[in-house]
């Protein structure tokens, strides 16, 4: 099984423990993680993140060109993104914006443009109820039709997203 997984998230190595884990225990899972080639966290943390690419067995890497370096709303990827889909043809796609990314529309579309067929999933931390407008409203609409799965951070999260996306399969973290 391949895994794409796309988020500003993994940028720092400790973020990544989680993902590295699965492809440890799993030698027949390939997990592609897809990151910005620059990002600045903002905060605390003045400094531009620069990524380097890194393989290790069936686990790796990939900085991707990016238009947002300081957004997670707003991440969206390079044409570059576009070659990546074509080489790892991937089984899964999971982006970790939420339903209302631009990051995950752009998945959701290459996905259906290139006929990869993979099983479209995001991650929210997000377990309050809100009401968007046009556009973000149009946003989600379309990043939810195409949901075939969803991770909720908490157990309220899930709750809530049920709510909204009754046709998708929902885990949450801790299950």
């Amino acid at each position: 099984m391949r895994i794409l997984v796309a988020s500003h998230t993994y940028v720092t190595d400790l973020n990544c423990e989680k993902l590295r884990e699965i492809a440890r225990l799993r030698t027949e899972v390939e997990v592609t993680v897809v990151v910005p080639q620059r990002w600045r966290p903002g905060g605390v943390q003045k400094a531009t993140i620069v990524t380097k690419r890194q393989e290790a067995g069936n686990f790796r890497i990939i900085p991707i060109s990016n238009f947002s370096q300081n957004n997670q709303g707003l991440l969206t990827f390079g044409l570059d993104l576009v070659l990546l889909l074509q080489q790892v043809r991937p089984h899964i796609i999971q982006v970790e914006q939420g339903a209302k990314s631009l990051a995950y529309a752009e998945l959701i579309t290459l996905n259906r443009l290139l006929g990869l067929r993979a099983k479209n999933l995001f991650f929210t931390w997000w377990n309050l109820p809100y009401t968007n407008k046009f556009p973000v409203s149009s946003l989600e609409n379309y990043n939810l039709r195409h949901t075939d799965g969803l991770i909720a951070g908490n157990q309220d999260g899930e709750k809530f997203i049920a709510i909204a996306v009754t046709a998708a399969r929902l885990k949450s973290c801790p299950n």
